[in-house]
Parts: C-alpha cells; sequence; structure tokens
C-alpha cells in the first residue's frame, strides 16, 4: 500500500511498474489454481479496487492441506521469485487447515472483515477460504471488537515508540518498513476505527475511510489525519520525480523529513486509542 523504496531501488529502477500488478495477480491466480493442496485463496490490499500505484503491494490469504504444505509452500516460492522478478511485492498469509478448523491462526474480526470485503469483490481462487476457517462465535460483539481495535492501536504506539528511538541505529531494510509503516497509519488506523463507529461501512478502500473519518472523527484527529495524507503524497510525488530525474540528496532529505515527523504516526495511533477508550467505556 505504501512502500518506501531505498536510493538504490530508485536509481536502478527496480520500482514496479503500475500493468505488472495485474500480471503478477494472474500469475498468482494461475499459480494456485494448479497447485495441489492449495483448498482456497483470495487476495486482498490494493488489488481490491484495481488501482495500483508503484507503491502498491498485493497480499494473499491461502488456506492450504496441512498434509501438502511443502508443495504449497514451493508454489508460493515459486511466485515469490517472479514477483522478484517484476520488483512486485506480494506477500502470503498461508494458513494450514488443520490450524484453520480449530481456530489456530491470526485472523481477529477486523481482518476478517477486510477480507471478506475482498471475497465480495470476486477476488476468490478455487473457493473462498471462510469456508475453512473458524472464527469466534463472538467475534462481531462489541466488547470484542473494541478489544481487537484497542490491541491494534497499543501495538501501533510501542512500535512507534520503539522505532522512533531505534532510527539511528536501524538496517536499511528496517528503516524503509518503519518509514513505510509511518506513511500507511493514517489509512490503516483510520480503517480500524472506522470499524468500530460505522458498522455498515460500505467499503474499507482508501477512498472511502478518507471519507468517512473526515466525517466522524473530532477535529484534532482529523488535522492530524490530514497532515500524515500529505506527508504519504508528498513522498509519492518525490518518487515519481526521482524516476524522471534521480537526485540522490533530495530523495535522502525527503526520508529524513519523513523520520523528523514520525511523531505524527505515533500522536495519531495514541489519540485514536483515547478516542476509542472514551466513545466505548
Amino acid at each position: 500500500m505504501g512502500r518506501v523504496f531505498s536510493w538504490g531501488e530508485i536509481e536502478r529502477k527496480e520500482v514496479p511498474q503500475i500493468k505488472d500488478f495485474g500480471r503478477m495477480c494472474e500469475e498468482i491466480r494461475h499459480e494456485l489454481l494448479r497447485t495441489g493442496g492449495v483448498l482456497g485463496a483470495v487476495i486482498f490490499g490494493s488489488a481490491m479496487s484495481e488501482r495500483f500505484m508503484e507503491r502498491s503491494d498485493i497480499d494473499c490469504l491461502v488456506v492450504y492441506e496441512e498434509d501438502r504444505g511443502t508443495h504449497v509452500r514451493e508454489a508460493l516460492r515459486t511466485i515469490r521469485k517472479f514477483s522478484h522478478v517484476l520488483h512486485v511485492p506480494v506477500e502470503f498469509v498461508p494458513v494450514d487447515d488443520v490450524s484453520a478448523r480449530i481456530g489456530l491462526h491470526t485472523i481477529g474480526p477486523s481482518f476478517a472483515w477486510h477480507l471478506e470485503q475482498a471475497v465480495k469483490t470476486h477476488l476468490v481462487i478455487k473457493a473462498d477460504p471462510f469456508r475453512f476457517i473458524r472464527l469466534l462465535d463472538s467475534a462481531n460483539s462489541q466488547s470484542v471488537r473494541v478489544e481487537d481495535a484497542l490491541g491494534y492501536l497499543q501495538r501501533k504506539i510501542l512500535r512507534f515508540e520503539q522505532g522512533i528511538v531505534e532510527f539511528p541505529v536501524m538496517a536499511e531494510s528496517e528503516y524503509l518498513h518503519f518509514l513505510q509503516k509511518i506513511l500507511e497509519s493514517p489509512i490503516h488506523i483510520a480503517r480500524k476505527v472506522l470499524w468500530l463507529l460505522v458498522p455498515n461501512l460500505p467499503s474499507d478502500s482508501k477512498a472511502c475511510v478518507i471519507r468517512y473519518y473526515r466525517d466522524f472523527a473530532p477535529s484534532r484527529l482529523r488535522e492530524i489525519f490530514q497532515t500524515l495524507l500529505g506527508m504519504d503524497a508528498s513522498y509519492s510525488y518525490e518518487v515519481l520525480a526521482q524516476l524522471r530525474k534521480p537526485q540522490k540528496e533530495r530523495y535522502q532529505t525527503m526520508l529524513e523529513t519523513i523520520v523528523k515527523r514520525a511523531f505524527w504516526a505515533l500522536e495519531f495511533a495514541r489519540a485514536n486509542a483515547i478516542f476509542v477508550l472514551k466513545k466505548f467505556s
């Protein structure tokens, strides 16, 4: 959704072309359809709206037969090798059928809702994976939903607190990943809060999240939300500018600017957690 590139990737132009995202989705579909042991899968994330950009990625939940796990994992590795050639990030969420049936998975209520939106947009491969996944009967109770959202926000607060302190000693891959999490934070956090506030949210797309969050959030949260969205938009613009005319110093300045403003992501997570506690306590 919001990938951040290293200078080397920019310089070597190892940035995905928009057309290759559709090509990658087709490759995932083709490979999983022909792989024995795959019970059902669904592509989610940016693919749901088909509004790919250079910083997008592709996510895919795969439920597979536990006793054919080695075969399925080999197929997933094959897909990842192809995605590496195209420079298109692909992330799988593999779940074996035994773990799926007994609830030994990490699909919480809000994530399940997000995946269900993808199922509705016909991004299913072979079969709806929810046919094989056991979710808690109480998953839709308000107390469980609030606990799910607050747990997510608490983890974000801790991660941002730690990351801001660790910036000077981070390895490059960790540094870029953390910058990505900062730029993704407004949409991801707002989506989680809207899941609580608006039971009948028509979609969890970026456009829908932006529209509804502005309607439901207090003014202070809207201000921080807009600041973070502006940071994300500025970085996207810079990536396109760098692909036309690479300028290392200017690009590094852009990354350093995100670092200096990282506290806004922390503040956004904390303020939303307080808002949820007050709203549902």
